[in-house]
């Protein structure tokens, strides 16, 4: 089984590739993580369910715009309160 993580958050992608990286992490399929944030996010997953993947995990609008798009799974990773204000405090900083 290949499962496609598509995280619209740069960050998202480094820590999913440390996870990743773990050699206590046992799984018997591929995993990939790619960026893509929304419409971009959405090509993405169809270059990955082209080359075989067979779920894809993404958060937010950029999960919920997938599966609106593709026939195969898509797991949503929750988005957090937390999340909402960490990215407005952040607007408001820069």
């Amino acid at each position: 089984m290949k499962i496609t993580i598509i995280a619209p958050i740069k960050g998202i992608v480094h820590t999913a590739n440390e996870v990743l990286a773990k050699p206590e992490l046992s799984w018997p399929g591929k995993i990939e993580v790619v960026y893509g944030d929304l419409e971009f996010g959405l090509e993405q997953a169809y270059r990955a369910i082209e080359g075989g993947t067979d779920v894809i995990i993404s958060r937010g609008g950029t999960a919920a715009l997938i599966a609106r798009h593709v026939e195969i799974p898509v797991v949503e990773i929750a988005v957090t309160a937390f999340d909402v204000c960490e990215n407005d405090w952040k607007t408001f900083r820069t």
